[in-house]
């Protein structure tokens, strides 16, 4: 019988609940590279739902070498970790992706991730520490300082907070880690010495959350420097009063 015609009973068995025959009948045949992809998450989401992982792995990697866009390079990804990770063989996508001579940025991260989850927190910092910096987003950047904890790496640690405070010098987050990182250590002078410049740049709502995390760290004296600042240009000036 015609192939497309197979493929819309395979369709109706899948709505039917019966996604093992429908894998049976359906056939990926599309021609143009977007509706290949669409075919393959298909399969790929059939073969799982009739607990054929294997299939639906491959589906998946075949799924995203077809994929363009982000977000279908990325649905694709998802896809293919569930079926592994259903498959009880995070490991065996681990190997594939370490095979691979050419992998993408997402299925890089997807990679970390995985390493992480399986316990292997040094090789996968070694992975992050390979990709450019220029592409870290800021859930990026706050993976690869909680993998330099797990790691112990704390040479490595004070240098990622350095570095992506030199990169975003008015936010917050990375000062108040680096700071509460020194100050756990007993190392007061190097966690007051984190907010060097900050004054600065900050102004307003900005400065006044600065005074906030700096008395939460029990940096009252810089608390109080920075509401002072506050009250005396007039900005924000009766919250700043609270310090």
């Amino acid at each position: 019988k015609d192939a497309s015609v197979r493929n819309r009973a395979a369709v109706v068995l899948a709505l039917a609940a019966k996604p093992k025959d429908a894998i049976k009948l359906y056939e990926v045949n599309a021609e143009q590279p977007n509706d290949r992809f669409k075919q393959e998450v298909r399969m790929a989401e059939w073969s799982m739902a009739a607990k054929e992982m294997p299939q639906a792995q491959d589906a998946a990697w075949r799924a995203l070498g077809l994929a363009k866009l982000k977000r279908d390079k990325r649905y694709a990804l998802v896809i293919l970790a569930e079926s592994y990770r259903r498959d009880k063989k995070i490991d065996k996508l681990v190997e594939r992706f370490a095979a691979e001579e050419t992998l993408g940025e997402d299925a890089r991260y997807l990679w970390i991730d995985l390493l992480r989850e399986l316990g292997k927190a040094d090789e996968a910092l070694e992975l992050f520490k390979q990709a450019d910096e220029r592409t870290f987003t800021t859930e990026m950047r706050r993976e690869l300082l909680e993998i330099c904890r797990e790691t112990g790496r704390e040479d490595l640690l004070v240098t990622s907070y350095q570095e992506t405070i030199a990169l975003e010098p008015a936010r917050l987050d990375w000062r108040a880690g680096l700071s509460r990182f020194y100050l756990e250590r007993g190392e007061r002078d190097k966690g007051r010495q984190v907010w060097d410049g900050f004054e600065e740049l900050a102004r307003g709502g900005a400065l006044l959350g600065g005074a906030g995390v700096a008395l939460d760290l029990g940096l009252e004296d810089l608390a109080i420097q920075y509401a002072e600042t506050c009250i005396a240009g007039g900005d924000r000036a009766m919250p700043a009063l609270q310090f």
